[in-house]
């Protein structure tokens, strides 16, 4: 599947990851509406697609608000190096 399209099927929802575009004037700041999204859980997974990349600051200090529930931060994402 070429990349424009795999995004549409990411977009459309109906890849089975819940995709948010998010906006921001100063790249610390993103708010964005979901389709299905009622409530933050712990755990949950999403795709988020900004109109902007991030500030140069920790990922820590990155705040977003979806469907307006309030802010929320993200974890950073650790990966596991096998061998």
């Amino acid at each position: 599947m070429a990349i424009p399209k795999a995004i549409e099927h990411m977009r459309s929802g109906s890849g089975g990851l819940e995709t948010v575009e998010v906006t921001s004037a100063d790249g610390i700041t993103y708010t964005g509406t979901s389709k299905s999204i009622k409530e933050y859980k712990v755990g949950m997974v999403l795709s988020i697609i900004p109109n902007i990349a991030s500030a140069n600051t920790a990922i820590s200090k990155i705040v977003f608000n979806i469907n307006g529930l309030g802010n929320i931060k993200l974890a950073e994402s650790r990966t596991l190096k096998i061998g």
